[in-house]
């Protein structure tokens, strides 16, 4: 197994912290739209937003959809911008129809910064990780755990899913690299617990011999895994994305064996770090390098280093 590396995200948080403007005062307040509630991944990205908040005297307010679903943020969006914040930190929903909210925020002069997807046509910051490394490391991972030879199942969320695309990108790239490899058609679970059992399932009954599995978002990991346990069919290779408190569960379980990780707590601080960057006009590129994913396996989740890259619902801001 390959040593863990987390490639400079404390690091840039440091130096964004060290760079940071200190005059916001207690009059700043930041908006932040999540791209979803009840999430893991949005608690802990709220918490680093909250985080630098405080270190600058500012007030948060947060909110989001309950669904991953442009129609349901962009009222939420209109609603945040309807309270003037001094700067927005939006993680979009879609990358096409959010600019909408970013021009509209933009026209009544609020800062608007991006943070895990991105946005088409619109000229601010963006933070976000690395989604085609991402896949990449699930594809070489998956891969070595099959011993380069057998057939791979492919479950995604939505067809439509940006995020998603890029990850596929990666592991069929780096799946490609074995020619005894072969790779089934992706098939789409759209976040439904039935619709990944009944993927699994048919699998299975034409391929009984299927030697791996890649899950590429949380919810379909989250189901992936339950479904391989209740099958009893914990041998079967299976590679999720991100590392739900549900995920880790069947990855300490065996029912799944690696999950690509990445850090929200961190993006959260970075991206709020740069809207107070923003305040104070301080020159900031709207291209920053995009943070690496890491592998998180058995053996490896109770290392230390991944810190914040295992996800959990409940954070404190960290001094």
């Amino acid at each position: 197994m390959r040593a863990i590396r987390v490639t400079g995200v404390a690091a840039v948080v440091a130096a964004l912290a060290a760079t940071a403007s200190s005059a916001a005062g207690k009059d700043v307040t930041i908006g932040f739209v999540r791209g979803i509630n009840a999430s893991p991944v949005f608690a802990m990205m709220e918490c680093g937003v909250r985080k630098a908040a405080r270190e600058h005297g500012a007030r948060v307010i947060a909110d989001g959809p309950a669904e991953w679903n442009v129609s349901l943020q962009l009222p939420i969006d209109r609603a945040m911008i309807a309270k003037h914040p001094d700067a927005l930190i939006l993680d979009p929903d879609d990358d096409t129809a959010s600019a909408q909210a970013v021009r509209e925020a933009q026209r009544f002069g609020i800062r608007v910064v991006l943070v895990d997807n991105a946005v088409k046509g619109v000229s601010v910051p963006f933070l976000g990780m690395d989604d085609v490394q991402a896949g990449e490391v699930a594809g070489r991972e998956l891969a070595a755990m099959m011993k380069g030879r057998g057939t791979v199942l492919l479950i995604g969320t939505y067809a439509a899913n940006y995020v998603p695309q890029l990850r596929m990108q990666g592991y069929r790239r780096a799946l490609a690299r074995y020619p005894r490899i072969t790779i089934l058609q992706k098939q789409f679970a759209e976040n439904s617990a039935d619709k990944v059992s009944s993927i699994v399932r048919s699998t299975l009954a034409a391929h009984p011999d299927l030697g791996g599995i890649i899950a590429d978002g949380d919810i379909v990991g989250e189901f992936t895994g339950a479904t391989l346990s209740s099958l009893k069919r914990t041998d079967i290779p299976a590679v999720a994305f991100d590392a739900t408190p549900a995920e880790q569960k069947w990855l300490a379980s065996g029912a799944l064996d690696g999950l690509v990780a990445w850090d929200p707590y961190a993006l959260g601080y970075q991206g709020a770090t740069v809207a107070f960057d923003l305040l104070a006009r301080k020159p900031v590129p709207t291209s920053i390098p995009r943070q690496s994913y890491v592998f998180v396996s058995r053996r490896t989740m109770k290392d230390p280093q991944l810190g914040n890259h295992l996800y959990r619902y409940e954070c404190t801001p960290k001094a």
